[in-house]
């Protein structure tokens, strides 16, 4: 049976009355929806399913959630798997900020931080990693509580502006160079620490099999594929998840962990904002963290200082064969996985902070900084800023890549644009960082 393609799903979506602003594969038969009413309405979550049957049976299954056609639409947090976030958004003063049905939401509480829900199977994992990550001798968020009955977790707001914001402004090359500097102090950290051991190994075959996963998943839904060069849409890259384009735009904060092996090639990675908020009002069943043991996260040895040299542009075909490219076992250490200018706070001290630490692994360096880099590039093709190579050489120059790093980032950025082009191919008319 011939499923309907991306443009046809979005046709029908327009005779409905809604925009599909992006949107994330869950399988050839369905797709997670980010929605704008086209009478200029609250933005909505919905989902597609290939058979209006299934649409019937997971609507009928969903309080609060409605039917039109194959699709299901969820406004106001609803969600089967996610139950607690409609209730919360009862509160007064609290606000959606990204609702990715079934998987994840962030909501902003009515004191300024965010509280993240995920599906009870994955809070231990989010807690995990949210915890290695306040504990880390950067600027990340502090967690505030956890709730394992709602399956969520809250962490203050970081303070400052995202590196997104900045990269118009006078103030985007200092930016640009803290951001490298605080990359370059989280690789740092030395992996072989006893807090790290649960983390999973992310590897070139690893990162590999995440962007073949995309690329199959836009041909399943005919997505039309196009270099980043020619992406017009500005929302941000997989999404920051506290900063989902659905609602004002709120650095958000957090991540979850893994397991000390190799990460497994399936669904697609999704960038999406950790997100962080304590609140009085949080029901009982919350508990306070305690702090995290100190000495969790080891001293910062002295990075080697190297120029940063020239990078080689990247392949001109987004869908080219890359050759293996592995760093050595020695050089691994840990990386962010999911790092964009959405993901960098910079404070009013001109200090760079880290958000959104789910995907949090030990792995290549040139990965992340790859991943930053062409973020950029990005950004320039969406009108953000007008010419990028002066502000990736001062990424660079805050980094300080040593000659091995550098040697690797031709193949993480091919790597970055191909991912890309299939994220995009499911974003058809984006518009708002």
């Amino acid at each position: 049976m011939t499923h309907p393609g991306l443009a046809e799903i979005t046709e029908r979506l327009t005779r409905h009355g809604f925009r599909l602003h992006r949107s994330w594969p869950r399988g050839p038969e369905r797709l997670l929806l980010d929605l704008q009413p086209t009478d200029g309405g609250e933005p909505i979550a919905g989902q597609w399913f290939a058979t209006p049957q299934r649409a019937a049976a997971v609507a009928a299954a969903t309080p609060g959630a409605t039917m039109i056609g194959e699709f299901v639409l969820q406004p106001g947090g609803a969600d089967r798997r996610l139950p607690t976030v409609a209730a919360r958004l009862a509160v007064a003063g609290t606000r959606l900020i990204g609702h990715r049905p079934e998987r994840r939401a962030v909501i902003r509480e009515p004191d300024g931080s965010f509280t993240k829900f995920v599906r009870p199977d994955r809070w231990s994992r989010l807690l995990a990693t949210a915890r290695l990550a306040e504990a880390l001798p950067l600027a990340t968020p502090r967690l505030l509580a956890a709730d394992p009955t709602a399956a969520s977790i809250t962490a203050a707001a970081l303070p400052g502006r995202t590196l997104t914001d900045l990269l118009s402004d006078s103030a985007a090359v200092d930016a640009c160079r803290a951001a490298g500097r605080t990359l370059a102090a989280l690789h740092r950290i030395d992996p072989r620490s006893a807090a790290f051991r649960d983390l999973a190994e992310h590897d070139l075959r690893a990162e590999q099999a995440v962007t073949d996963t995309w690329l199959r998943q836009a041909r399943e839904h005919r997505a039309p594929l196009r270099p980043i060069d020619g992406v017009t849409g500005t929302s941000s890259p997989e999404p920051v998840e506290g900063r989902a384009r659905s609602h004002p735009p709120a650095p958000s904060n957090f991540g979850a962990p893994g397991r000390h092996r190799r990460s497994q090639p399936a669904a697609p990675v999704d960038p999406s904002p950790a997100l962080v908020d304590g609140t009085d009002a949080l029901n009982n069943s919350v508990t306070e963290l305690s702090p995290h043991p100190p000495g969790s996260a080891t001293e910062l040895p002295p990075h080697p200082a190297n120029p940063a040299t020239e990078l080689p542009p990247h392949p001109a075909n987004p869908a080219t064969e890359l050759p293996p490219h592995p760093a050595n076992p020695a050089e691994l250490t840990l990386i962010h996985r999911d790092l964009h200018d959405g993901q960098l706070l910079i404070d009013d001290d001109g200090r760079a902070g880290l958000l959104d630490f789910d995907l949090l692994a030990i792995g290549d360096p040139a990965l992340d900084l790859a991943n930053l880099i062409t973020h950029l590039e990005l950004r320039a093709a969406q009108g953000l800023l007008s010419d990028p190579v002066p502000l990736v050489a001062t990424v660079l120059a805050g980094y300080d890549p040593t000659p091995a790093i550098t040697s690797r980032l031709p193949t993480y950025r091919a790597l970055t644009h191909q991912r890309l082009a299939a994220v995009y191919a499911f974003r058809p008319t984006s518009s708002q960082t």
